[in-house]
């Protein structure tokens, strides 16, 4: 089900279905295996996410989060992030990053 719900300019902001994001997740992942390590839903999903190791055999993080209008106006996308971790665990850097504008995954580079 995709939701829409009211932006700080009147309009409806639509937000991603459960299976809009897992197919992103999907692309992003190709044939590789992921864990889940959390999932927060509410009317649908609000976080979401997923470890799996990159295509050298490190880890990474891939992490939905549902956008939404703060109190001071501002308005987020929903978006995707990937963090990459060195072979210690320590975060080191991005993969690339989604955000769902107008019903369509967008890159951010």
């Amino acid at each position: 089900m995709t939701e829409n719900f009211e932006s700080i300019e009147g309009k409806k902001e639509r937000i991603p279905s459960e299976e809009e994001v897992f197919n992103k997740f999907k692309e992003i992942l190709g044939d590789r295996e992921f864990t889940e390590m959390q999932k927060i839903e509410d009317e649908g999903v609000y976080i979401w996410d997923i470890k799996t190791l990159d295509e050298t055999g490190d880890e990474m993080d891939i992490s939905y989060q549902r956008g939404r209008t703060f109190q001071s106006g501002v308005v987020t996308h929903s978006r995707i992030t990937q963090t990459l971790y060195t072979p210690d665990g320590v975060p080191c850097g991005a993969g690339a990053q989604y955000d769902y504008v107008d019903g369509q995954w967008e890159e951010r580079l």
